[in-house]
């Protein structure tokens, strides 16, 4: 005969990160269309050209944004290495 186990209650404070693969897909947003493009995690950590999916417009990621993206993924608690 099998008896239930009380579990207890998870702690509250926890908090779970996550480390993004480099090949995790990042939205950005064209300048000059407005349209989103999918581009890889590695790509954007290169700094590399970006070319808009939709009308040709290229450019390249900037530094301030790879500090940004990263901030905003820790942020919701997604972590890469650059």
């Amino acid at each position: 005969m099998s008896q239930a186990v009380t579990v207890p209650d998870p702690e509250q404070d926890i908090e779970i990160s996550t480390i993004l693969s480099a090949r995790v897909m990042i939205p950005i947003t064209c300048d000059r269309c407005s349209r989103d493009t999918d581009v890889s995690l590695s790509h954007l950590r290169a700094l590399a050209l970006i070319r808009c999916s939709h009308c040709g417009c290229e450019r390249y990621f900037t530094e301030n944004e790879l500090r940004i993206t990263k901030t905003v993924l820790a942020s919701a608690g997604y972590y890469f290495t650059v």
